[in-house]
């Protein structure tokens, strides 16, 4: 079986790291892959993992139209010939598009071939047209979470929802997994031995890092040695302006001295086992991979109940679910954590071993596989 993977990103976030973790599951299991993305960390590392790699223009698309809309357009027609080139010289089996984007460029291309298309949803953020518009000319769609899935279901009419797989995300938790605390705060230049919660996501603002300024400023009200990591940053450019208004609100808050700003690195797994506990905020999470990577690694979290995050925390097992709105009510469950450090610690061994049971990469490759070995078997519809 060959399969052409396509990313229109060039950068490791969230969705490209699964791919890469996908990408080397399959890779072990004898699939035959070539990967079409942007030169750049993503290409590097497929590249590292044996996987061929093909150079692809980035895809960006804003959502309102501007003087930005015509080069981005221009770069999407170009994608689409790329990817019919390819698909033509490389012969593949299947082509799985990871993103709205990719899906979009490789739909574009309906007369290029005869191959089966699978859409690897990782948004909850879509329209309506659009998503009937890519459903219509793909074999499969898999969605990464319920979450996503309903939303996506509830955007088709009915004879479309048979194409729609739930394929929950993964982690590789071989990589992710318990650490020495004392060798990452050394390394990251933290305090060794004071309380520290993070939160570790990309500086953009549905990721909520005003919202968990709050909590830490709640937090310190109640335990004023606690310390805090902030770690992540404008992974595409887009909110250059989002630092400067968090560090006002650090500011405003009083929490400079208590606070550690960290670039967050393309592998976060040896800055995890710094943390007590992780928090994670954003209400609108397709997934939540950072929520599994912390519970792989050994550390309890506090994240919003809903979304993606909603399905991965069993509530007093892995950590806590809280209303996405309630700072306080945030800042008391950390407090709970950090109030019993072997009780937090035991939390988080349970964390570790349901992620190990439900959310390991390589059960998300096996359900992948045998998807492939579906939508190839049943040789009808989608193709491109």
């Amino acid at each position: 079986m060959k399969v052409m993977l396509v990313d229109g990103v060039a950068e490791l976030g969230g969705a490209q790291r699964s791919l890469l973790e996908l990408a080397q599951a399959l890779h072990a299991r004898g699939v035959d892959l070539l990967a079409a993305v942007p030169h750049g960390p993503l290409a590097v590392a497929l590249g590292a993992a044996g996987v061929p790699v093909r150079p692809l223009p980035v895809l960006r698309l804003h959502a309102c139209l501007s003087w930005r809309t015509v080069p981005e357009l221009v770069c999407m027609w170009r994608a689409q010939r790329v990817l019919a080139r390819l698909v033509v010289a490389e012969r593949p089996d299947l082509v799985h598009a990871n993103g709205t984007l990719a899906a979009v460029a490789v739909a574009v291309g309906g007369g290029a071939g005869r191959v089966p298309v699978v859409w690897h949803v990782r948004d909850l953020v879509l329209r309506r047209w659009l998503v009937r518009w890519i459903c219509r000319r793909v074999a499969g769609v898999l969605a990464i979470s319920e979450a996503v899935a309903t939303a996506v279901t509830e955007l088709v009419p009915s004879p479309q929802r048979s194409k729609i797989r739930l394929l929950r995300n993964g982690v590789d938790t071989a990589h992710f997994r318990p650490g020495d605390r004392a060798k990452a705060r050394q390394e990251f230049q933290l305090p060794p031995d004071l309380p520290l919660v993070g939160m570790l996501a990309h500086l953009v603002p549905w990721k909520r890092h005003a919202f968990f300024l709050e909590v830490a400023a709640a937090v310190r009200r109640a335990r004023p040695e606690v310390q805090f990591v902030l770690a992540g940053r404008d992974l595409c450019g887009n909110h250059p302006h989002l630092r400067a208004t968090l560090e006002a609100q650090v500011a405003a808050a009083g929490l400079t001295g208590a606070l550690h700003w960290l670039a967050l690195r393309d592998d976060i797994a040896a800055l995890l086992p710094a943390l007590d506990v992780l928090v994670h905020p954003a209400a609108n999470e397709p997934f939540g991979r950072v929520v599994c990577e912390a519970m792989a690694a050994g550390i309890p979290v506090v994240a919003a109940r809903r979304a993606g995050p909603a399905t991965l925390v069993p509530e007093g097992v892995g950590g806590y679910l809280v209303a996405p709105d309630d700072a306080e009510a945030f800042g008391r469950q950390v407090l709970h954590l950090l109030a019993d450090p072997a009780a937090a610690r035991a939390m988080g061994a349970q964390a570790r071993a349901h992620v190990v049971a439900h959310f390991d990469v390589a059960r998300v490759a096996t359900e992948l596989l045998a998807v492939y070995r579906e939508l190839l078997g049943q040789g009808a519809g989608g193709r491109w």
